[in-house]
């Protein structure tokens, strides 16, 4: 096993204060000799008493002999947190007690002798660093470690407002990287104050949150330090100094949000456990009133919140404080999660010893965030409350001069006490790795450059793998990686077992890296002669190179399930055995029901068929087997019991049969038979009853092919990988201390920076105890990326509008003209209404059911509608293909649910469809959508009808509203439900940019936010309502070549055909291929949301990588290409820019081959249409 050793207490993810056991000296009489008895006392002895009797007689020294004296040592260290787990000594931090004061020195480190105190407040001074001051026991010397980290850059100005007590509302502090903010609804304020909001980025760093006097109760999930300073001096001030009203909280109405999520469960999973009940959350702030105790407060009950507008359109989760539930103070703050079931509570008890068997002293004990520190003869307990469903708990064992150990405990059922003694290695001779990191460019010195050290491992590396068999089967399994000297150990268990079993071993030359699913299979089938094959197992590799010096271990699992479509029912179980009814089941198994008594039933099944050569038939001495018994079931009263569900019929039933069989070999020359039967008694009135029947069922093939192995699960992380991080000075130096020589010719060390390119990895070398292995490194500083960003706000004018291009601002203002949603288009946004469909009569004519249906109450028919028999069952049922039509048009209408009054199953007179209608009541408008971010947006469309219809023509008004004549004009041409056609024709428009340099540029990427709907009919690339994104290269005349891979295009550059000169299509946002059948529909759309759906944003990025050194400009071109269903919302273009880095995705010209990248996931237009399907509509006139 490797042992880890790094700079003292460099790893330490938490605060905590603990008492080491010392007492401060009082002064006393007494000489320094064992004479201390004579009345005289003396000079120079004493005791902890203060002179005492033992201390030099009885005056002891009196007053005068130093007194009684006592004091108490508060020791500790200050670390400042970077990132989520790297921690730093912070030094020059101001340490008070009381009067007693200390500062930290450059290696965190601070202590100071106070008077005893069973309530001390420690204040810590930390200038532009998060609260770090708590209340601590300081009864007995103490040991204490803080974390803080530097303040968010973000901050907010409040101003103070002197006519008013109450501040206007609300006003939002949000942190710089946009996860947490305070939102402050109502205040009272006499003096102006900035004030900050710093997401904490681990749950130890909010100060004391785990005491147990002070802390929060239940598990801390996210909060932030809230903090603030006088506008006037930038000096910290009190809540009473800034006129804050602190006793009347209505004053006050503070409510905290945050997205970013601390320990093991994510937002989403909090919110899952906490909508089943299975958690409670809370809101807790930091009480730092002046003069008092240090103590988190709950302020009350906290919620998740769904954002769904969020992260690019995918939505968010955030912590937030439950509805009406407030903070009144502007002070840290904490969101805690507890159980609802009770988490187990757990004992491990040991001992720290070395490996001479010597007792360590003061070892730390790490385990789920918490520690214990041994005792003089190196016994250590330390008690864990655990989650109900962890399966085991980590430990980490730390001591100076020692390498560090770990080992897991694995948490098995009702168990509370375990032991785990550690053995630690001492650290005799060790060496140091070190060195200088500089800007390549003039040999400056790069400060906080990281330096990450490591040795080698094969477990950061695993992937599942598969290969064809010569028989044509697929093998699936996992492979970690490969090293040919490393020796690789796979082992697995039962979750309850504690003994590994092997499945294999051997080198890296002898592929051993990984392990096949039939592997495991065998192992288990090899292992496991029982009938209870099913269930997850441990799955376990080791991997040990050769020289024994690393080990790496990785544990995952894997699932056995039994393949129910290997089992066929070739007769039914039917059978009247007295008031109990029995079928068979759905051909894997049989299910019964009472009637009304208790009944207990008997299981029994025989074996038949032919195998190894015997014919068996259930009788036979030399079946195998020849009868077995199933276990007895009993049910009660009115009870519908499954006899099934995989594990309990196929187990009981087939698993016995299968043990029997050797793995992987068939046995079966035939079809296996098994007779199952069932005997029920029971009893009516005192009077006993039974009965009994059976069936068959048969084992298609080799009944060993009936066990599946899935689901293997292995991390891809080594508990034993050593990785060691240091960060530079400001003279670009940095440092590994006591690094064992055992590694020689192991590790491997890299550096990197912000804004340079990372070195190579490099060897450390060969070290050697006592000395010292020098590595510099030259970093190439990375050039700053130049970027075009146009968001419209204030720079839509750079940018040519044609056609209906136009800038819009707040476009979710602007409505759709109530005459096309009423009559032309049905928009998927509209309101909608669930009504019921009474059927009056419904008429079968050969395969089609004619439907009458009320829809009023009335008994009269006044909606219609046909059912297609789909599955020729002759009975019409919701598997079919139903359209309805109601009196606003004929529209297919959805159905939602289905009343089945007759409750056979089919569609009759009398029972209810309950359908989704058009809200005619709603007064909700259809709008555009609002802009993803600021306030404007490119939009082609007119304001008038909120859709690219052409209506508010140039020829009469062209205003932005439809005069009478364009009014008629619109009305004349068109008919209910056709979509929308174009008074004047088809239309089309472009949006130019102005030109872009990339003459400098290494890479090029463009990318742009959109949403757009269209028509359905003919969308495919190539038709109508043609979306396309296009190019062109302005700085050389002629012909350009452009090289990609191993493709050559060249394009025109020519200026004499304007608009179109040298403009060159690299995709369009319309489908590869036409909406299937019936989703070609003229009332609805085609949309970035996908068929008959609301649009969405989304995120697109293109390759302009062949661009790269050119001037050019790229261009939105939108054409319907006809003037029928054009009453659709258009196409709207927002945050363009053009980067100096890697698009990610490759270039091409193929106009209809979706290559480009949209955020998320590869887009395929096939995926867009949705599972609603219509009836086709067909294109007039073409």
């Amino acid at each position: 096993m490797l042992r880890k050793h790094t700079m003292a207490l460099s790893l330490v993810l938490f605060a905590i204060a603990v008492g080491i056991g010392a007492v401060g000296c009082g002064g006393g009489g007494g000489s320094s000799s064992t004479t201390t008895d004579t009345t005289t006392g003396g000079t120079t002895g004493g005791g902890t008493t203060g002179g005492g009797t033992t201390g030099g007689g009885t005056t002891g020294g009196g007053t005068t002999g130093g007194g009684s004296g006592t004091t108490v040592s508060l020791t500790g260290m200050l670390f400042k947190m970077e990132g989520t787990s790297t921690l730093l000594p912070l030094s020059g931090a101001d340490i008070a007690i009381g009067t007693a004061s200390s500062t930290t020195n450059s290696s965190g480190i601070f202590a100071v002798n106070v008077s005893p105190s069973a309530t001390a407040l420690v204040t810590v001074d930390a200038p532009n660093y998060t609260e770090a001051s708590a209340t601590v026991d300081l009864s007995t010397a103490t040991t204490l470690y803080l974390f803080l980290q530097q303040l968010d850059s973000n901050s907010v100005e409040l101003i103070a407002s002197a006519s008013k007590s109450q501040k206007a509302a609300p006003k939002v502090v949000t942190s710089s990287d946009g996860s947490t903010s305070i939102t402050i609804e109502s205040m009272s304020l006499t003096q102006d104050i900035a004030v900050s909001v710093t997401p904490y980025t681990n749950p130890n760093v909010p100060p004391a949150v785990n005491s147990e006097d002070h802390g929060v109760t239940g598990t801390v999930c996210g909060g932030a330090d809230v903090s603030f300073v006088r506008s006037d001096n930038g000096k910290k001030a009190t809540l009473t100094e800034i006129g804050w009203n602190t006793t009347d909280p209505t004053k006050n109405m503070i409510t905290p949000r945050s997205s970013k999520v601390l320990g093991d469960k994510d937002a989403e999973t909090l919110n899952n456990l906490a909508s089943q009940g299975l958690v409670t959350l809370s809101l807790w702030y930091y009480d730092m009133t002046d003069n008092s105790d240090k103590t988190w407060t709950k302020a009350g009950d906290a919620q998740v919140e769904f954002n769904p507008t969020a992260n690019g359109g995918n939505g968010s989760y955030n912590l937030a404080s439950a509805s009406g539930v407030y903070l009144n103070v502007l002070y840290p703050f904490v969101f805690a999660y507890e159980s609802v079931i009770v988490d187990p509570t757990i004992t491990i008890t040991g001992t720290v010893k070395d490996t001479s068997d010597n007792a360590i002293e003061n070892a730390l004990v790490f385990a789920n965030e918490t520690f214990v520190m041994s005792g003089t003869d190196g016994a250590y307990s330390i008690t864990l409350t655990i989650p109900f469903d962890s399966p085991s708990v980590s430990l980490l064992v730390k001591a100076e001069s020692f390498f560090e150990d770990y080992s897991i405990v694995t948490v098995e059922n009702n168990v509370t006490d375990y032991a785990l003694n550690f053995a630690l290695a001492p650290i005799s001779t060790t060496a140091t790795v070190s060195g200088t990191v500089t800007n390549s460019a003039n040999g400056s010195p790069i400060e906080g450059a990281i330096v990450t050290m490591k040795n080698p491992s094969v477990l950061t590396s695993v992937e599942s793998i598969e290969y064809t068999t010569d028989g044509g089967d697929v093998v699936t399994g996992v492979a970690v990686g490969m090293n040919p000297d490393t020796h690789y150990y796979w082992d697995f268990k039962k979750p309850d077992e504690t003994t590994w079993v092997s499945i294999k071993h051997g080198m890296g030359s002898e592929s051993m890296n990984f392990v096949m699913n039939d592997e495991l299979l065998l192992s288990v089938l090899t292992n496991y002669a029982t009938a209870d094959f099913s269930g997850i197992y441990d799955l376990q590799v080791t991997a040990v190179d050769e020289s024994a010096t690393l080990t790496e271990i990785s544990q995952g699992s894997f699932e056995v399930i039994f393949d129910k479509s290997k089992i066929n029912m070739t007769g039914s179980l039917t059978a009247n055995l007295g008031t109990v009814n029995i079928w068979g089941g759905q051909n894997v198994g049989f299910f019964f029901a009472t009637a009304g008594q208790n009944a207990t039933f008997e299981w029994t099944a025989s074996l038949h068929g032919t195998y190894a050569g015997v014919t068996a038939n259930g009788t036979d001495s030399n079946d195998l087997p020849t009868y077995f018994i199933v276990p007895e079931t009993t049910i009660s009263s009115g009870d519908l019991v499954f006899y099934n569900a995989l594990t309990n019929f196929v187990t009981d039933n087939f698993g016995a049969i299968i043990q029997d069989f050797t793995p992987g070999t068939s046995y079966l020359e035939d079809t296996l038979t098994l007779t199952f039967g069932v005997t029920a008694s029971w009893t009516i009135n005192s009077i006993p009853f039974s009965g009994s029947a059976t069936a068959d069922i048969d084992l298609q093939g080799d009944p060993t092919s009936m066990v599946l192995v899935k689901n293997i699960y292995l991390p891809a992380s080594g508990i034993n990988t050593a990785v060691m991080t240091a960060v530079t000075d400001a003279n670009g130096v940095y440092t590994f201390e006591d690094v064992d020589p055992i590694l020689s010719g192991l590790l491997t060390i890299k550096a990197q920076a912000d804004d340079f390119s990372p070195s190579p990895t490099d060897a450390v070398g060969t070290l050697v105890a006592n000395q010292t292995v020098t590595v510099n490194f030259a970093l190439d500083p990375i050039a700053v990326a130049v970027t075009y960003d146009w968001d419209f706000e204030a720079d839509a004018s750079d940018w040519d509008a044609s056609g209906l291009w136009h800038t819009v601002t707040n476009p979710n203002s602007i409505a759709v003209l109530p005459y096309i949603v009423s009559t032309l288009v049905e928009y998927p946004d509209e309101p909608k209404i669930d009504k019921d469909f009474v059927v009056l009569t419904i008429t079968n004519n050969y395969g089609y059911g004619d439907l009458t249906l009320d829809t009023n109450g009335d008994s009269t028919a006044d909606a219609w509608g046909y059912v297609y028999d789909w599955n020729y069952d002759n009975a019409f049922t919701l598997d079919d293909t139903i359209y309805l039509s109601d009196s606003q048009g004929s529209n297919e209408l959805p159905i939602s649910s289905f009343t089945d009054t007759n409750s056979n199953g089919t569609i009759d007179a009398g029972d209810v469809l309950i359908v989704t209608v058009t809200d005619t009541a709603s007064t909700a408008s259809v709008t555009l959508l609002a802009p993803s971010t600021g306030t404007t947006v490119f939009w082609y469309g007119e304001d008038a009808t909120g859709t690219f219809i052409g209506a508010d023509t140039p020829l009469y008004s062209g205003d932005g509203t439809l005069d009478t004549t364009e009014t008629n004009a619109l009305q004349y041409s068109n008919y209910a439900n056709n979509g929308g056609t174009s008074p004047s024709g088809g239309n089309e428009g472009y949006l130019t940019s102005p030109l872009i340099d990339l003459t400098d540029f290494a890479n090029a990427k463009l990318a742009f936010k959109s949403w757009f709907e269209t028509e359905s009919v003919d969308c495919a690339g190539g038709q109508y309502d043609q979306m396309y994104v296009q190019v062109r290269v302005v700085d050389d005349a002629g012909t350009v070549d452009i090289y990609s891979d191993t493709n050559n295009y060249t394009i025109d550059t020519a200026t004499t055909n304007y608009p179109n000169a040298g403009w060159n299509t690299l995709f369009n946002l319309n489908p590869e291929s036409e909406p299937p059948y019936g989703g070609q529909v003229a009332y609805t759309n085609y949309s970035s949301g996908g068929v008959d759906a609301v649009p969405v944003w989304l995120n697109y990025s293109v390759n302009l990588d062949p661009f790269a050194g050119h001037v050019i400009q790229v261009r939105f071109y939108f054409t319907s290409n006809d003037g029928l269903y054009n009453g659709y919302r258009g196409w709207t273009i927002d945050n363009v820019q053009v980067l100096n880095e890697d698009p990610g995705v490759k270039f091409t010209f193929t106009q209809y081959d979706n290559w480009y990248y949209k955020t998320g996931s590869y887009y395929k237009s096939a995926e867009m249409f949705g599972a609603k399907m219509k009836a086709k509509s067909s294109r007039g006139g073409k």
